[in-house]
């Protein structure tokens, strides 16, 4: 018996950590692209950027732990009985007790390492974190605004712009009401201070500024001189599953402490608590979602493991959206119990069990199944119509490929498909989770239905798809291959001639459906619905519509010929004019230039005051409608951001138009890439192989979305930022070619 509860706890133990390691550097790259933007705007070093993640990673296993426990038991307990373990278990006597044993020496050790992760070492790191934003503060070494780099705004101030010439001049542009002002200093200082939730205060302090003052009411300018001037911004924080609290750093023992936390209010206290329940609950859900795997494994043979797999992700989906809710209503609700915190956990425990009891009985045929297998069932059988549809489209195509072809490509893209599907309907999950976790509260202090966020989370997926279509095309061809090679169908492909290569000609029809939707949401979906999932965001959270315009939006710079400098343009709808400010050293061209868009007339000031009236036309400053109805770069058409690449040098609309076209390549040439390593030995399993390539990509992605980062502000060429990453995957698969034959 101790033999047969160590091979159980291995069965379940390799899953628990592919599961960790997957969903965790998914939500590590997420991550990494929000904690760059932090470290960009600091001017800091990419180690910090390092020392934050490494931070952060004890909380998000916290937050992970559940959905692998889940995994791990159903994918461990599913391997059991493909192999006809179970079976023969039974045949030996192994019955609840044993189940039950081994269940709980594995909970034990779940158990042990969530409690010390949430009690202990995740409020270290986090004071860890905040201890290296500090750091990173005090010890910067580069600056915000770079000579010759691309104008800044700050945060909470649109109408405001910051860059500095070739010659180290900082220039400050900023479209007021009643006044334009360009001011120039020579002395910059930066401070920066870091709040525990992750956002930061900074200030810039200029001193020795001089410049022009105009007033449009007088039609005047004035010259200004000023001995020092301090902007005061605020970085926002990162968007993360659970909104940090200066909580998240203190101890379990000063939380129930209330001297050591100086409580005020009633508010602070039911802060409190749900941080506490946090430290509770989610080591103790992750045992509950580990039997609850087992049960699901148990119910569901080899002939239902999709069925498996999606009952398995709306459990999850279930839990998170219960545990939000009971969150958000013990805030609300007047002198409430604390027990409606851990009122999730303990129904998931009684789920579980009650799952586990039923499938340790015999099937019955008529077994009466409940609402949410009802509904589980519904959706498979949606799934399976699914795979029958794209089977008869294969078979439309049977003229083209020979019989025997024929078969193996209607084969091998149905199951490249099936794991698309699984693989997708996962990722959405966690996307769904936090997007539900950071619009939970506001939900229901707005009072609004839940079919509105539902309503806006199907308009964000487009935009999200885009996002992460590379790593869901590895995931699902990894998933393929791998499998095929565990089953030993690869032995017999190859003994006919067929070598791995050849895959992507079998799997074609797939391959072009994937290709073809993730084109559309690039080039067309993605850009189209991100105006109307801002509008429903803006209304979840409670903001009127014209706070829509985001930070940027309002600053461009514009090329008019050689002979001139390029031009920052403010855009002021409201009142019909833009106002130009030349990018150039300082006295090499003028301080303002007001431009009417009713009259097409421009006006041009100096820095003695001097005035000059222009009749010019659009084309001579904005040479393309599109240039003239100027719109954020993700909501732009990809049609209008041609011409933005032609006469502009901002960086983030060139990026974007270039990526789009090419960014459905990062996919297939991550595959590429890692082909060699997609048929591991069947004695070894595929379990090293998927860690192997799920970990060299997301690692790759994670330093991607940094050189992503760095190109939208201009620090590297737009070319090199989309083409480069592009160029070193097919590189590496050129070198591992041979392996591929080998």
């Amino acid at each position: 018996m101790r033999i047969i509860n160590k091979y159980l706890i291995k069965t379940w133990l390799y899953p628990l950590i592919g599961a960790v390691v997957f969903y965790g550097a998914l939500i590590v790259t997420n991550e990494a692209m929000a904690l760059s933007k932090e470290v960009f705007i600091q001017g800091a070093s990419i180690i910090w950027l390092a020392l934050l993640l490494l931070s952060s990673l004890p909380e998000l296993l916290s937050i992970i732990l559940p959905i692998a426990t889940l995994l791990a038991g159903l994918i461990g307990t599913q391997s059991l009985s493909i192999n006809s373990e179970v079976v023969a278990a039974q045949g030996m006597g192994v019955g609840y007790r044993s189940w039950i044993k081994s269940w709980s020496i594995f909970a034990a050790l779940v158990l042990s390492v969530g409690l010390l992760n949430s009690h202990f070492i995740t409020p270290w790191s986090n004071s860890q974190q905040q201890t290296f934003r500090d750091s990173m503060s005090e010890t910067l070494k580069s600056r915000v605004i770079k000579p010759g780099g691309q104008p800044w705004s700050p945060p909470n101030n649109s109408n405001m712009t910051i860059w500095s010439d070739f010659l180290g001049n900082t220039h400050i542009a900023e479209v007021r009401l009643n006044e334009v002002q360009h001011m120039i200093g020579q002395d910059i200082n930066y401070i920066f201070s870091n709040n525990y939730d992750g956002s930061s205060n900074a200030s810039i302090q200029l001193k020795n500024l001089n410049g022009a003052l105009y007033q449009p009411v007088n039609d005047s300018i004035i010259l200004v001189d000023q001995l020092e001037q301090t902007l005061m911004f605020q970085i926002p924080p990162p968007k993360r599953i659970w909104k940090a609290t200066p909580l998240r750093t203190m101890s379990t023992a000063s939380l129930y402490n209330r001297q050591d936390l100086q409580v005020s209010t009633v508010q602070d206290n039911k802060v409190r608590a749900i941080e506490l329940s946090r430290r509770w609950s989610l080591p103790f859900a992750s045992i509950a979602f580990l039997l609850l795997g087992i049960s699901i494994g148990f119910r569901h043979p080899r002939f239902k493991r999709s069925s498996a797999s999606i009952t398995s992700l709306f459990s999850v989906l279930a839990y998170y959206f219960l545990y939000r809710y009971m969150e958000n209503l013990y805030l609300i609700t007047d002198n409430p119990s604390s027990l409606i915190l851990y009122s999730t956990s303990a129904l998931v425990f009684m789920v579980a069990g009650y799952a586990f009891y039923q499938s340790l009985k015999p099937i019955q045929p008529k077994n009466k199944v409940s609402l949410f297998l009802f509904l589980v069932n519904k959706v498979n059988r949606i799934i399976v119509r699914v795979y029958s549809n794209f089977n008869s489209y294969l078979e439309s195509r049977s003229d083209q490929i020979s019989k025997s072809n024929r078969t193996l490509v209607r084969y091998l893209s149905s199951a490249l498909l099936r794991n698309w599907l699984i693989v997708t309907s996962s990722i959405l999950l966690i996307h769904l989770v936090i997007t539900f976790s950071n619009l939970a509260a506001d939900i229901i202090k707005n009072k609004h239905p839940f079919s509105l966020f539902f309503q806006y989370w199907l308009v964000s997926l487009p935009e999200f798809m885009t996002i992460v279509g590379p790593i869901i095309f590895l995931t699902s061809a990894a998933l393929t291959l791998t499998e095929k090679s565990i089953s030993r169908e690869w032995v017999a492909l190859k003994s006919s001639g067929v070598n791995l290569l050849d895959w992507m000609k079998f799997t074609y029809p797939a391959l072009t459906f994937l290709v073809t939707l993730s084109l559309l949401f690039s080039l067309w979906i993605g850009p189209f619905t991100i105006t109307p999932g801002d509008r429903l965001y803006r209304k979840i959270i409670g903001r009127s519509s014209d706070q829509m315009q985001t930070v940027n939006d309002s600053w461009v710079t514009l090329k008019t010929d050689l002979s001139k400098p390029t031009i920052l343009w403010y855009t002021s709808p409201q009142q019909g004019l833009r106002w130009g400010f030349p990018l150039a050293n300082y006295l090499e061209s003028d301080p303002i230039i007001k431009f009417d868009e009713k009259k097409g007339q421009s006006t041009v000031y100096d820095w003695t005051g001097q005035r000059r009236e222009n009749p010019t036309s659009w084309d001579v400053y904005f040479p393309s409608k599109a240039l003239r109805t100027i719109t954020p770069a993700a909501t732009t058409s990809t049609v209008d951001l041609l011409p933005w690449l032609i006469w502009s040098n901002d960086p983030e609309r060139n990026y974007e138009f270039i990526s789009r076209f090419f960014g459905w390549l990062l996919g297939p040439l991550l595959l590429f890439a890692l082909l060699s390593h997609t048929l591991p030995d069947p004695k070894v399993g595929r379990t090293r192989a998927l860690g192997i390539i799920l970990f060299s990509s997301l690692l790759f992605l994670g330093i991607n979305s940094i050189i992503v980062g760095a190109t939208q502000t201009g620090e590297i060429p737009v070319w090199w930022g989309v083409l480069a990453p592009l160029g070193f995957l097919f590189a590496i698969g050129l070198i591992r070619h041979s392996r591929v034959h080998t």
